[in-house]
């Protein structure tokens, strides 16, 4: 493997789940290969056109138009639902579309980044997180960032969420613990 290091920029949101796993995948494979690890809030494919980052692992909204630049290639990696969590008390019986919910306070990011959007954007629709690695473009291919991209999909085939359920919930009868009195 000609180049060593591979400079990544990745979510916070990612570091745990597939950027920590994916750095164990590489280290067992590929000893030799040092990975610079920078945590950005909006990891951009601007990064890559820089040259400032080798690979981006970022994301993107499916109801945002595809801001993808010429000549980066990117590899979808997982589809990331994005859930509402309430208090107990005001769970549904069933999913809620968000317009249901638009009478509620909700935890959003500013409205300036593409998740803050999201409240605005769709009122009866999932809402699909989209991750990807990208790396920088040039005219051969370099393994070192091959490998970080290969290791980054791994994790994610490895990591895929499974269905949510909602947890069931036991009813009391009114008036008592349940006991039945003989």
């Amino acid at each position: 493997m000609p180049s060593t290091a591979a400079p990544l920029a990745a979510l916070p949101s990612t570091a745990a789940r597939i950027v920590g796993p994916a750095l164990i995948e590489l280290g067992s494979h590929h000893p030799q290969l040092t990975v610079t690890f920078l945590v950005a809030d909006q990891a951009q494919l601007r990064e890559l056109t820089l040259g400032a980052v080798d690979v981006v692992l970022g994301q993107r909204y499916h109801h945002l138009p595809d801001a993808t630049p010429r000549g980066i290639e990117v590899t979808p990696l997982l589809g990331d639902p994005l859930l509402v969590v309430t208090a107990a008390d005001q769970a549904a019986e069933r999913p809620l579309r968000l317009r249901e919910r638009a009478a509620h306070s909700l935890v959003l990011p500013p409205p300036t980044t593409d998740c803050g959007r999201i409240s605005t954007a769709l009122a009866d629709h999932p809402i699909l997180r989209l991750l990807f690695a990208a790396p920088r473009h040039a005219e051969t291919v370099n393994p070192a960032t091959a490998a970080v991209v290969a290791a980054l999909r791994t994790v994610a085939r490895d990591n895929r969420p499974r269905a949510f359920r909602r947890p069931r919930t036991r009813r009391r009868a009114a008036g008592g613990s349940g006991a039945r009195s003989a």
